[in-house]
């Protein structure tokens, strides 16, 4: 695995969203991705990650340091019904409580049942699904 990817002190992703600049962009089954990473400081908390609608801490400690995940992390730990909705319609796509059945189908395509949208519902840029303090004394 290392020869293919780089050891990282947190854990990588892929998305359809870039989630910043210093990403790779890559196809996996069909499709275009970027591998994301995640720093093992905020996966243990050490940033304040807030979601921007209910303000629930996010938390990535279930996560696996050094592990490649095939969805992206964020989209795939929904904490209210906001981000559930439709990117068109603000509708709700999937009810909160009933939620995906894998993780990576929040990565996923998925059709608004309401305006019939189709598109990538629950990946949004981080500035508009968090709130990101970080501490003032490392």
């Amino acid at each position: 695995v290392f020869d293919r990817y780089p050891m990282i002190d947190g854990t990588f992703f892929l998305s359809p969203q870039a989630y910043g600049e210093n990403v790779v962009q890559v196809i996996s089954d069909g499709r275009l991705q970027f591998i994301n990473a995640v720093c093992v400081g905020c996966l243990e908390g050490g940033s304040d990650i807030r979601c921007a609608a209910c303000k629930k801490k996010w938390d990535g400690s279930t996560l696996l340091l050094g592990t490649m995940y095939s969805y992206d992390i964020f989209a795939a730990m929904p904490c209210c019904q906001k981000r559930l909705t439709c990117k068109h319609c603000r509708r709700a796509v999937v009810d909160v409580n009933t939620g995906l059945s894998f993780y990576s189908e929040y990565s996923r395509m998925i059709t608004c049942p309401y305006c019939k949208a189709y598109d990538y519902h629950f990946i949004r840029p981080m500035s508009d699904t968090f709130v990101v303090k970080q501490p003032i004394w490392n």
